[in-house]
């Protein structure tokens, strides 16, 4: 029994601290992306104590896309590389990776267009790096798929970018994407008359800048997708 305020006092303190530990303790638990708990349980049918280990595994996951681009075309990276790369971002919580497959440089992905040049200049990469095979496309889509269902977000630039469309598919038709590009000449006709129309109208700021509308060094000039076979090219060039 207790008799003086003093003790009261002292037990108010001990069960608030206790209170306190297990508040922590289960805390810590919590937070923890794996814990473990070691309890000390009797064996009663032989009569010994045995370790008996809880294990815990919490799931922290992002609920919305969070991810990091990688431009596959102005840079080389390898299939290996890109499955290593997935595998750290994936550590660090990540979901998704924005993977650029064409730019001004670069048409990175070979197509199921007949004699395609892409597979003629992968012959002749010892260690294939340059272009990337449908074969290669998909195992990085189910190397995603096993890391949680990781999404890979492809990007195919359209229409810019056409100069890469050409150096590596024209092969596959004799006319080809040259005859559904604007002409640099009637391009700078066309500046001449401010009546920039690289898109339908309206178009935007941006696309009919001066400064975005003349061709540079890798980059050329877009596609005209008021062309009647614009449709069809881009099916045989992606499908």
């Amino acid at each position: 029994m207790v008799s003086s305020s003093r003790s009261v006092l002292v037990a108010i303190e001990f069960w608030c601290c206790l209170v306190l530990l297990l508040t922590i303790h289960k805390f810590s638990c919590l937070v923890s992306v794996r814990g473990a708990t070691a309890v000390l349980a009797e064996d009663h049918h032989h009569g010994t104590n045995n370790i008996r280990n809880n294990t815990t595994t919490l799931l922290s996951r992002p609920p919305f896309l969070l991810g990091v681009m990688v431009d596959a075309a102005r840079h080389e990276f390898s299939v290996d590389w890109l499955e290593l790369f997935m595998n750290d971002i994936h550590r660090m919580n990540f979901n998704a990776i924005h993977l650029t497959l064409t730019n001004d440089q670069r048409f990175s992905f070979t197509t199921t267009v007949k004699d395609n040049n892409n597979d003629e200049k992968n012959k002749n990469n010892n260690n294939n790096t340059r272009y990337y095979t449908g074969q290669d496309l998909n195992f990085l889509a189910q190397h995603a798929q096993s890391l949680d269902n990781m999404t890979i977000i492809p990007e195919v630039s359209l229409p810019f970018y056409a100069s890469s469309w050409v150096d590596d598919n024209d092969r596959y038709n004799p006319t080809g994407i040259h005859n559904i590009q604007f002409d640099q000449q009637q391009q700078k006709q066309q500046q001449q008359q401010q009546q920039l129309r690289l898109l339908p109208p309206p178009c935007p700021r941006y696309v009919c800048s001066t400064e975005r509308a003349i061709p540079v060094s890798g980059t050329n000039v877009p596609l005209d997708i008021r062309h009647p076979q614009i449709k069809e090219i881009i099916r045989r060039v992606l499908f």
